[in-house]
């Protein structure tokens, strides 16, 4: 899979860039290869998507994209920052920093309500640049939630549920948005 670009700027340079990526997991001292020699970069404002059949590694690869996990040969520049030169807690704040996850499972506190769960990425984040509230209450209008803003997590119904979990990427400025199953139980 190669996505290159052959003129960006000199000024700029890719988000993500996978170089010769190989991917294995160990399993009864076997490696199991996942990926194998992985090569593509990103730009900034690019929608990518990655696509095959069932156990062709594209969990694999956008957890990888998503800085989770290690590779077994290769390297993954973030922002020109390589990936294997970084220690934990370097990928922990790049991640906190740069990355959104969607994931299929949705990861909420269920003592909150939704505008509470909302709200929580916003107090880590300086990035903000207008009023968190209303931030809050203009994304849940664009993803027609406006009338759960007092419900808690159980009370959302599936495709609410997804459209939260969307909305919720959205309050804090990025770069990299990955999103599990993007349109899957969406409709409605």
């Amino acid at each position: 899979m190669d996505i290159n670009k052959n003129s960006l700027p000199e000024d700029r340079f890719p988000i993500i860039e996978f170089f010769n990526v190989r991917k294995s997991y160990v399993s009864k001292s076997l490696g199991i290869p996942v990926l194998s020699d992985v090569n593509f970069k990103i730009d900034s404002g690019e929608f990518l998507a990655a696509m095959g059949s069932l156990d062709s590694g594209k969990n694999t690869l956008v957890n990888l994209i998503g800085l989770l996990g290690g590779i077994t040969e290769g390297q993954i520049l973030v922002r020109r920052m390589d990936r294997n030169r970084m220690s934990d807690q370097e990928l922990v704040c790049l991640r906190g920093l740069e990355i959104r996850f969607v994931f299929q499972t949705f990861y909420h506190f269920s003592h909150l309500t939704d505008v509470e769960n909302f709200l929580l990425p916003t107090f880590a984040s300086s990035r903000i640049s207008i009023d968190p509230r209303r931030h809050v209450s203009e994304l849940l209008e664009i993803m027609r939630l406006h009338n759960c803003m007092c419900y808690k997590p159980s009370e959302l119904l599936g495709v609410q549920s997804k459209r939260f979990s969307i909305a919720c990427t959205l309050i804090n400025d990025f770069e990299i948005l990955l999103v599990d199953g993007p349109t899957r139980n969406l409709a409605a």
